[in-house]
C-alpha cells in the first residue's frame, strides 16, 4: 500500500514518452551517429581496428583472436584496451 501511495504521489512528475514512433530526428541523429562511430573505428591503428573488428563484428574471443594473428592474448588485450581509449575519446561528443 505503501509504494502505491508512492506511486501515485509521483505521477504528475514522471515522465511519460510522447511516441513510440520514431521521429524524423532521431533518424537524422541515428545516421549521424552511426557515422561518427564508422569514422572513429576507420581511424584506428591498423592493427588496433583489425583486432576491434574481430572482436566487436565477428564475436571472436581474445584468445580466437590471437590464435588467428599469431600473437599474445596479452597483445590483444591491449590493443583493444587502446581501441577502446581512442574510441571513447573520439566519441566523447556523442556521450551524454
Amino acid at each position: 500500500m505503501r509504494h502505491e501511495r508512492v506511486t501515485k504521489a509521483g505521477e504528475p512528475y514522471a515522465r511519460r514518452p510522447e511516441s513510440t514512433e520514431p521521429t524524423a530526428h532521431s533518424h537524422v541523429v541515428e545516421d549521424e551517429m552511426h557515422t561518427a562511430v564508422r569514422l572513429a573505428i576507420d581511424g584506428l591503428p591498423e592493427r588496433c581496428r583489425e583486432i576491434f573488428e574481430m572482436s566487436r563484428t565477428h564475436g571472436l574471443k581474445y584468445a580466437e583472436i590471437a590464435v588467428a594473428l599469431g600473437i599474445s592474448i596479452k597483445t590483444v588485450e591491449a590493443q583493444m584496451g587502446k581501441a577502446l581509449r581512442i574510441l571513447r575519446e573520439e566519441l566523447r561528443p556523442w556521450m551524454k
